[in-house]
């Protein structure tokens, strides 16, 4: 067809869309990480609001320097550097989202997807929540949904909920990948230290070069530059992290968010694994473990009872 020839007419009607009824998004919020030194909630109500602020104060070692509305949102902007920081500041970073998550899921919270949403240089990772049907937390204790009552009792309600409330009984931890060759643990367990120990020692030929704690984590440094592999160490390194799932998911945790805390212009970033224990699963798998060990001890009458190998 030539660029002159005339398109033929239309003759079909325009299409109709069929009728939308536009749901309530109010069970849908998220929390941006912004500037260096910003948290910025979208379409949280007042009870996060009051809980993230508590958050920050449990997690973040500097006080809030101010908070208010912004926009239509509410923003909190913290003394330091928490998504520029350098040394300490990065793991301190960490702990402070750590606490966010936690208190989330403390709430009902379910994280729906971290991700980046914007090309401004001034922004990181936008985190999308949704509430839990059940209104209540994720793992659905009773005793959390009274404890949520003290948020509505103003400011000295907000006292309360700290006093009885430092401990939100969720449990995760973080991966922080730094440089090219160093992995930190922060505030996981000590059994959550072995099972990523193994996996580093099982899996990565280089092997470890120095174990200590640096600001509170325990770090892993490694030979060679696992983050920034070349040839087979591209494989091994994956090989690498795919045994630290397959070790932690032996201990009941999963990854739970992939997050970046680092400015959009640094080309060395890489993001940090949140992984987050589920206790229900754990604890049916505890009991149907228990009630395997039992039908053990009935069928055999030897010395090893109760000791069942999956193969």
């Amino acid at each position: 067809m030539s660029f002159d020839e005339k398109l033929p007419a239309y003759t079909s009607e325009p299409f109709t869309p069929p009728a939308f009824v536009r749901p309530k998004a109010n069970k849908i919020c998220c929390i941006t990480l912004r500037d260096a030194d910003r948290i910025l909630l979208v379409n949280t109500p007042m009870q996060v609001i009051r809980s993230i602020r508590l958050s920050i104060l449990e997690s973040w070692y500097k006080p809030i320097q101010s908070e208010g509305e912004y926009y239509g949102g509410y923003e909190f902007k913290v003394k330091g550097n928490p998504w520029r920081g350098f040394r300490a500041e990065t793991v301190h970073s960490r702990k402070l989202v750590l606490g966010m998550l936690r208190r989330m899921a403390f709430l009902g919270w379910r994280l729906i997807q971290a991700s980046d949403v914007t090309k401004s240089r001034c922004e990181m990772d936008s985190l999308f929540f949704e509430l839990a049907d059940d209104g209540r937390t994720e793992e659905g204790d009773e005793e959390d949904a009274d404890v949520d009552e003290t948020l509505e009792g103003g400011e000295e309600g907000k006292g309360v909920k700290l006093e009885i409330d430092q401990d939100t009984g969720i449990d995760m931890f973080a991966l922080s990948f730094e440089w090219w060759d160093r992995l930190r643990v922060i505030e996981g367990s000590p059994e959550n230290i072995a099972a990523i120990k193994d996996a580093l020692q099982t899996v990565w030929t280089k092997g470890i070069q120095l174990e200590k704690d640096y600001a509170g984590s325990y770090e892993f440094k490694l030979g060679g530059a696992p983050f920034n592999p070349w040839k087979w160490d591209s494989i091994e390194a994956r090989m690498m992290f795919i045994q630290i799932l397959a070790n932690l998911k032996s201990q009941g945790f999963s990854l739970y968010a992939s997050i970046d805390i680092s400015p959009n212009q640094q080309d060395e970033k890489i993001e940090s694994w949140f992984f987050k224990r589920d206790k229900k699963r754990v604890k049916d798998e505890g009991m149907e473990d228990s009630s395997r060990a039992r039908r053990g001890q009935l069928t055999r009458g030897d010395d090893k009872t109760g000791v069942l190998v999956d193969f």
